[in-house]
């Protein structure tokens, strides 16, 4: 009966005071948070136990403990002086937290020391005016300083992967040839070796250069046949470097600074001896093992001529009718062909992008000198068996549109391989051409 009746004692006891003093108990900040209370009830208002505030570098920490009966939420409350029924009109309100959230992060806008409340919040979207020290108000002030601000760091270039330094290159006399020789970088590796009469010093110098060989790296490097009573510079250079147009060019390491001749002479053991039977059946065989000299007298005999002989009469009929019957002028040159895989741009460098820029720049633009000089520069390096037939077909159109049908004649038969069919068709136009032009230059 005793704990019955001790809440409304409390309760009356409350009236007389207010009636006494003529004062009013404190109202919430915005709307009533104390709920009305039966005869038999007390007044209850939820609040966060055990306040905790520190500092971290990136700001002020407030955690706490859930209520014995959890509100509808938590605000956080931030003010220069300590909170109570008195300053909380001018504390500043930060956030307002959904049910279950025990913790918060603040940043203070200066250094200055700043205390901290946390009120429970009612459904209606009030807040229940309990101050209670140590379990939801800080009685200490607490200051944070921001670090300072670390300066922008410029992106990490990209590491570029350390290029092989090219090998030291050596060529020497030896015999009736020139013995070159390097050390390895790679054994296995391909490399390419170029010989050219004046010093390479650049790309443009290694294009005039002639093409020697095509080889794995090996210690006994390459035994190259010369002109004799010529000084040559050789060039090694890596494959891949060629591919990717972009060959690492050194003086004095993969490029010989000092030019190699071997000794002039009437006979060279190096190169194949030619038989005496140098043509094959059905010709005649030619002897070759004389020759004449300029300002030297004939040679002694000779071959004998057979005597003129007179025609058959069926023989001079036919050739009248052949004579009589005119030479049909050939026809206009097949059309300009370039092949489905040099008009796509989707190759973005080496052989490939270098030889579809000069279709699209010069080639069909109908640039015929243009097209044909680039691409007898651009066929003056190692390429692959299709684009070099490519190359030599795309050439051989040049060429032909310019009225060069020999050179034209040769760069076709040179890309018959690969491209069968529209050589082929070239090849018959230009036999036509040559054999029905007065000009014997183009024969």
């Amino acid at each position: 009966m005793v704990r019955r009746f001790i809440p409304a004692f409390a309760v009356l006891l409350v009236l007389s005071i207010r009636a006494a003093t003529s004062q009013t108990l404190p109202s919430p900040k915005e709307a009533a948070a104390l709920p009305a209370q039966g005869t038999e009830e007390s007044i209850f208002a939820p609040f966060p136990l055990r306040i905790r505030v520190g500092t971290r570098s990136d700001g002020v920490l407030l955690t706490w403990e859930e209520a014995s009966d959890p509100p509808a939420g938590y605000s956080v409350f931030r003010s220069e002086t300590p909170i109570d029924r008195i300053s909380f009109p001018s504390a500043l309100r930060l956030a307002d937290l959904p049910p279950g959230t025990l913790e918060y992060l603040d940043l203070p806008p200066d250094s200055r020391g700043y205390f901290y409340a946390v009120l429970g919040r009612t459904a209606q979207g009030g807040v229940y005016e309990v101050f209670i020290p140590l379990k939801n108000v800080s009685i200490a002030p607490v200051s944070y300083e921001q670090p300072p601000a670390a300066e922008p760091q410029a992106p990490a270039k990209p590491v570029e992967p350390v290029r092989e330094p090219p090998p030291v290159l050596r060529a020497a006399s030896e015999r009736d040839g020139i013995r070159v020789t390097w050390e390895p970088v790679r054994p296995g590796r391909r490399v390419v070796l170029y010989r050219s009469p004046s010093l390479i010093r650049s790309l443009s110098d290694l294009l005039t250069a002639s093409w020697v060989a095509s080889v794995e790296e090996s210690r006994e490097g390459l035994l190259d046949f010369p002109v004799p009573g010529i000084g040559y510079f050789y060039a090694l250079v890596d494959d891949e470097g060629l591919r990717s147009g972009s060959p690492e060019l050194a003086v004095g390491r993969n490029i010989t600074s000092e030019s190699v001749s071997v000794p002039a002479g009437r006979y060279r053991i190096g190169l194949p001896e030619i038989p005496y039977a140098s043509r094959s059946l059905p010709l005649p065989y030619l002897s070759l093992t004389r020759g004449v000299e300029s300002g030297a007298p004939a040679l002694p005999g000779g071959l004998s001529v057979p005597p003129p002989v007179p025609l058959k009469p069926e023989t001079r009929k036919a050739l009248s009718r052949v004579l009589r019957n005119p030479v049909d002028s050939p026809s206009a040159p097949p059309d300009l062909v370039l092949l489905p895989e040099d008009l796509e741009t989707s190759a973005v460098g080496g052989e490939e992008y270098t030889l579809r820029t000069i279709v699209r720049d010069r080639l069909a633009r109908r640039d015929w000198k243009g097209a044909s000089d680039e691409l007898a520069r651009y066929l003056s390096l190692n390429r692959s068996p299709a684009a070099a037939a490519r190359a030599r077909f795309y050439r051989g159109q040049a060429l032909a549109y310019s009225g060069q049908y020999r050179e034209a004649f040769f760069e076709f038969l040179l890309a018959q391989d690969h491209l069968y069919r529209p050589a082929n068709l070239w090849l018959d136009w230009l036999l036509d051409r040559m054999h029905a032009s007065p000009d014997p230059t183009v024969r």
